[in-house]
């Protein structure tokens, strides 16, 4: 999936699960996200959203 190729290459977590990008670039955890992962997130749920796949039974 795109998506996942892109968080991979774009969000580098260390042993903490803290993003390498973004501390390297000295943001906090509520800073907008060099390794632009909030993007990444939105992208993944407008294509679950657009296949359906987040709609309940019925």
């Amino acid at each position: 999936m795109e998506l996942v190729g892109r968080l991979v290459v774009e969000h580098r977590p260390d042993n903490d699960g803290r993003c390498v990008v973004c501390r390297v670039a000295g943001t906090s955890l509520h800073a907008a996200w060099p390794c632009k992962v909030s993007e990444l997130a939105a992208d993944a749920l407008a294509v679950i959203r657009s296949r359906g796949a987040a709609r309940g039974p019925g």
